[in-house]
């Protein structure tokens, strides 16, 4: 029953074991999970005190289903486009045979007449027929082949697609109105090109054939009715009450791994999976051409796959083997210790066999010899006189046998044979004696001498190509670098860029670059620092002519900080001098002193936000906690560092609000995947979202980094943007220091900023700085040390942020300049932020949160049916597709919602 009954069959000839290809173990997956990159990411670590009680979530109709693995679930339909996940009920079951049986009892206990029909198309799935009939239920009866029902009344009918066991595509057959159940177990991919998005009332998918987890027994539907899903749900929960959430929990991380492995083509799964298998298939239509009409193999059409971008054929999970003789074909193959699954099971004829495609590597070379083994006993054996039935000799005159070993490949197939060392391959029916060769169990010679010239003009070419690689190509850059992603430099700049070039006007609204866009440098920065690139100015007498005084005299303190003017490096942390500025800086904002020692001059905050997730991240199990919708920046570094980036995500219908009960959860499913989650990241004002974080929120977040020991990485880059007078900005140090103890002892904090931003905008001028609160000496000496790699920040951009933090006074002669200049740039970008946001709003089908600070507005824009399905037509994601309309028609780059990684469906 149910495919099992051959587990126990042995073979006593040990040349000779048994293969099992009856049963549909997918081992053949095995080296892709076992690699390098998969090995880490992979690991489960569930704590003992975990997952004890039944439930994961009462309010859903699946009250068994973690929460974690349906949002896996549906974010890998999404990236592969095979299933309508949208108004859905999932229902999570231990594998989709259960399912099944839970679909066909939701089905049946719901209709008004009873025993229902089953029914599906032959060849059919063999275990359709054992569930529907095991348990002899009162509710259902198995009433066979699709295509030859004709009883009245109301019936069920089972569709897989592609079907199990010939591979090919199914549609229903008897539609005479009654229920239909849809297995797409094998419509992935690897098997089949997935030519639309599936949408029926029940879908079935397993787990067991997607990756090859066949031991964790998870499988998933997707169902319209709620009564239906409820059904399902109540025999699943008499059945086995549940679901393992160990099982979930690791096929969510397996789920996310092959959604994340959709986007890198050279760790693609779906890659790997289709090469694997359409080689075993080109191997085994090898074999069958070569038996001439002894066996034969179901042809599939050629159809453009959405998700690889080509045409392509189905290569499916089971093999559909024929033979043109009149003969029992899975009898013949036991007798060569080949397990298979006769066609008579599927409701066919004897002379089929359903063969596992997805066995391990030496079952299936051994399966094509044996293959041609039978062949060659029913049509060849007479025509070689020089060979016996188990053991082909060859004699030799010489007593010395020197042997060595051939690695020969056609079609992918890969044979070892042994031959003499100086003879090279005999002339089958010839009489030359000269060397002596020994076959167990086939003989391969006949296929050698053909294969043998174009094996070797494989391997010159092979060569040709390895001497023409270069040493650093694609395939060879290190896999964090493929993985980074940066979409504010991304797809639409780059188009962009490319438009600029054919004398398109362009608007590049994409990153926050106020010169760029017009806004004018203040003017007593530039005449100190002027003064300082070119000294011998100072020397001039007519200098107090051209500049202020107060900027000589800063122009003087700044060279005297420095050890031979701006062309030498400084201290790797940056000039003393101007650290203990910016801690002036610190103690004048927050009203508490800052030690110059904890204090580092960056090239802008986005190097010392690197520095110090460089120092945070051990590797790919260590996670941080990033806020989204995030500015790019970390989830680059993230990726370009190998962590792993856990998101928290902010409320859009709070203004972008924080909860911590989201980040306690965010923390818990991070953990539970073995993640460690080291550090938090906060936005203040926010990037891309603008809103400012309230001293109560920031008060929530320290007590949760305390009470989770993480360390707070605080981006206040946008400080002097702040838009609206009731939510001024709190730095996260003076916070974290009102608190008092313990939190102002141990809640270790890094706060960023940066010239770039505020009213200063000096993007290119690369300043920034980094000061660390609670730090351990040796951690400050390590982060020292790693800073002293670069040997010394910019140092004309140190001189920018000393004049940042240390601007001119009330009494300076350049004061009321610089005061009259810095507040006519606030007092725009006031303005234009109420533009921006009023403008947003009175748009259609467009909202947008008031932009309360930092330098950027979020909209939420409703895309209509039509632009979703030309984006899905194009190959794009929607917002992505808005963007390049936008910047075709208009000349205005933007950076679409899902570069900061915005939720599914939000075009922001």
């Amino acid at each position: 029953m149910f495919g099992f009954e051959n587990m126990k069959i042995s073979s006593s000839d040990a040349a000779n074991p048994v293969i099992n290809l009856d049963q549909g173990d997918p081992t053949a997956f095995q080296e892709y999970w076992m690699s390098m990159t998969m090995k880490e990411r992979c690991v489960v670590v569930i704590p003992g005190w975990d997952l004890m009680s039944y439930f994961s979530d009462k309010t859903n109709v699946c009250w068994f289903l973690r929460q974690d693995l349906a949002e896996a679930i549906k974010a890998l339909h999404r990236a592969i486009g095979n299933a309508a996940t949208e108004e859905r009920y999932i229902v999570v079951g231990n594998g989709s045979s259960q399912l099944c049986q839970a679909a066909l009892f939701a089905l049946s206990s719901l209709s008004e007449d009873k025993p229902l029909s089953i029914v599906a198309a032959v060849p059919y799935y063999s275990t359709y027929e054992e569930e529907a009939s095991y348990v002899q239920s009162q509710l259902y009866k198995w009433e066979g082949d699709a295509r030859t029902f004709n009883k009245p009344g109301p019936y069920i009918e089972i569709v897989t697609s592609p079907n199990n066991p010939d591979g090919t595509i199914r549609e229903p057959v008897v539609n005479r109105g009654g229920k239909v159940i849809y297995d797409f177990a094998y419509y992935w991919p690897h098997y089949t090109p997935i030519t639309h998005r599936q949408d029926h009332d029940i879908m079935l998918f397993t787990f067991s054939k997607i990756a090859g987890h066949a031991g964790s027994r998870i499988g998933w539907a997707l169902v319209k009715d709620i009564e239906v899903a409820k059904k399902m749900v109540q025999y699943l929960t008499i059945n086995s009450i549940g679901v393992s959430k160990e099982s979930q929990i690791r096929a969510t991380v397996i789920l996310n791994e092959l959604t994340k492995s959709c986007r890198i083509k050279s760790e693609s799964f779906f890659e790997y999976g289709n090469e694997k298998v359409k080689t075993r298939w080109e191997s085994l239509r090898w074999v069958v051409d070569k038996t001439g009409d002894t066996f034969t193999l179901p042809d599939y059409p050629q159809a453009f796959c959405n998700f690889f971008g080509k045409s392509s054929s189905t290569y499916p999970a089971f093999a559909w083997l024929g033979c043109n003789e009149d003969k029992d074909l899975e009898s013949l193959l036991k007798e060569k210790y080949v397990l298979t699954r006769g066609g008579e099971r599927c409701g066919s004829d004897k002379k089929y066999v359903r063969v596992n495609m997805l066995g391990p590597n030496k079952d299936f070379e051994d399966f094509l010899n044996r293959l041609l083994t039978i062949n060659w006993a029913l049509r060849e054996v007479s025509s070689l006189e020089s060979f016996t039935a188990n053991s082909k000799v060859y004699n030799t005159a010489d007593s010395k046998v020197f042997t060595r070993s051939l690695l020969v490949k056609s079609a992918s197939l890969l044979i070892v044979v042994c031959f003499p060392f100086l003879g090279g391959v005999p002339e089958i029916g010839t009489t030359e004696q000269s060397h002596t060769l020994e076959f167990n169990t086939i003989p391969l010679l006949v296929f050698l001498r053909n294969v043998r010239d174009s094996s070797e003009s494989q391997d010159l070419s092979s060569k040709r190509e390895e001497k023409d690689q270069m040493a650093l190509e694609y395939e060879s850059l290190n896999e964090n670098v493929k993985k980074c992603q940066y979409a504010v430099r991304g797809e639409l700049y780059l188009r962009a860029s490319e438009l600029q070039k054919e004398g398109k006007k362009i608007i590049f609204t994409n990153v926050g670059n106020p010169h760029a866009l017009g806004q004018k440098p203040l003017t007593f920065p530039r005449q100190v620092v002027a003064l300082c690139q070119a000294p011998f100015l100072l020397d001039d007498p007519n200098v107090g002519m051209i500049f202020p005084a107060d900027a000589i005299a800063r122009a003087k303190h700044y060279l005297s900080l420095t050890s031979g003017g701006l062309g030498a490096y400084s201290d790797s942390r940056g000039l003393p001098g101007v650290r203990k500025e910016v801690a002036e800086f610190i103690q004048r904002r927050d009203g508490y002193p800052s030690d110059p020692e904890l204090i580092f001059l960056t090239d802008g905050a986005s190097k010392g936000v690197m520095q110090i997730l460089n120092c945070v991240i051990r590797g790919e199990r260590d996670g941080i906690l990033v806020p989204v919708p995030q500015y790019p920046l970390y989830s680059a570094t993230i990726s370009l560092l190998g962590g792993s980036l856990v998101p928290y995500y902010l409320d859009e219908s709070e203004n972008w609000g924080l909860d911590v009960n989201n980040l306690r959860q965010s923390v818990a499913q991070a953990r539970s995947q073995g993640i460690s989650v080291r550090a938090m990241v906060i936005i203040n004002p926010g990037n891309p979202t603008g809103q400012c974080l309230s001293e109560a929120n920031l008060r929530e977040i320290l007590r949760f980094c305390h009470s989770e020991k993480l360390v707070l990485l605080g981006d206040e880059v946008y400080q002097q943007n702040i838009y609206q007078d009731e939510r001024p900005f709190i730095s996260s140090k003076k916070v974290l220091m009102d608190m008092g103890s313990p939190f102002s002892k141990e809640v270790q904090l890094v706060s960023f900023h940066t010239v770039s931003k505020g009213y200063w905008g000096e993007c290119g001028q690369r300043g920034g700085y980094f000061e660390m609160t609670n730090f351990p000496p040796r951690v400050v000496e390590e982060i020292y040390k790693v800073a002293s790699i670069a040997l010394s920040p910019n140092v004309s951009a140190q001189i920018f942020m000393g004049l940042m933090v240390s601007p001119p006074k009330p009494g300076d002669i350049s004061y009321d300049q610089f005061a009259r200049e810095s507040k006519g740039i606030l007092e725009s970008l006031r303005r234009r932020a109420k533009i921006m946001t009023d403008g947003f709003n009175s748009c259609k089908n467009v909202v947008c949160n008031f932009t309360e600070g930092a330098m950027y507005s979020f909209p939420q824009i409703k895309l209509p049916p039509g632009a979703l399905q030309a984006a899905k037509q194009a190959g794009k994601v929607p917002d992505v597709f808005y963007c390049l309309k936008l910047l075709e028609a208009t000349g205005i780059s933007t950076v679409p919602g899902s570069g900061f990684g915005q939720k599914e469906g939000l075009c922001s």
